[in-house]
């Protein structure tokens, strides 16, 4: 184990998933207890985190996962405490999001 940089806003109750040399998290809560749509990617090479465009609605215990080399955050729990039944795309190079 090593310590890596920290996170641009910490944050808890996200998804990380790794993925072409970048760590990823989506969403979670901040300290202060709010729901986040913020996305933070860490360039293991440079070591050095990147704000990407937030996913299309704040989610908190959500999931993320790699198929095809594409990238998904799915289910979790919204702002409106509801459990989310969406499932996200996430365009690594046009950091863009389709649902």
């Amino acid at each position: 184990w090593s310590i890596l940089p920290p996170m641009i806003k910490a944050r808890y109750h996200h998804a990380s998933i790794y993925h072409n040399s970048h760590l990823y998290s989506f969403g979670g809560m901040f300290p202060d207890i709010s729901l986040t749509a913020s996305v933070e990617a860490l360039n293991m090479k440079t070591l050095e985190w990147s704000q990407l465009s937030p996913l299309p609605l704040a989610l908190t215990n959500c999931l993320a996962v790699c198929a095809s080399n594409k990238l998904f955050v799915f289910s979790g729990i919204d702002s409106s405490c509801t459990p989310s039944r969406g499932v996200h795309h996430y365009d690594s190079p046009l950091n863009t999001w389709r649902s």
